[in-house]
C-alpha cells in the first residue's frame, strides 16, 4: 500500500510518484499472468489476422478438395461397382489437379483402370 504524504512537501513527491509507478507495474504483470492477456503490437495483430485469412484459405481449398474426392468416389461407385479400400484412399489423398484428370478421364471410360492408367503423351 502506498503511503501518502502531504501535498505540501515536495521532496516527496518524486518518491510518491516512483511508488505509485511500481505498484501500477506490479498490477500489470499480476493481470496478465492471471488474466492471460498479453499485450500485442499493431504488427503482431496483423500478422495473426494474415494468418487467421490463410487459414481459412487453406481450409477451403481442402474442403473443395474433399468435395472433388467425395463425388469422384460417388460416381465411380455407381458406375462401376463399390471401389476397393486402396483405390478410395488413393482418391482421398490426391490433389486437386489429379482429381479434376481423373474426372475427365471417366467421361469417356470403359473400365475402372481407364480412369486410373497413365497415358503416355
Amino acid at each position: 500500500m502506498i503511503k501518502l504524504w502531504r501535498y505540501n512537501e515536495p521532496e516527496r513527491w518524486a518518491e510518491l510518484e516512483a511508488l505509485a509507478e511500481q505498484q501500477l507495474d506490479q498490477e500489470i504483470e499480476t493481470m496478465e499472468a492471471t488474466k492471460r492477456v498479453p499485450y500485442m503490437t499493431p504488427w503482431e495483430r496483423r500478422g495473426l489476422e494474415k494468418g487467421r485469412q490463410e487459414g481459412r484459405q487453406e481450409g477451403r481449398q481442402e474442403g473443395r478438395r474433399q468435395g472433388k474426392a467425395e463425388l469422384l468416389k460417388s460416381i465411380l461407385s455407381q458406375r462401376f461397382g463399390e471401389l476397393e479400400d486402396t483405390l478410395a484412399t488413393r482418391i482421398d489423398v490426391a490433389d486437386v489437379d489429379t482429381l479434376d484428370s481423373w474426372s475427365r478421364r471417366l467421361l469417356e471410360a470403359r473400365r475402372l483402370d481407364d480412369v486410373f492408367l497413365e497415358r503416355d503423351a
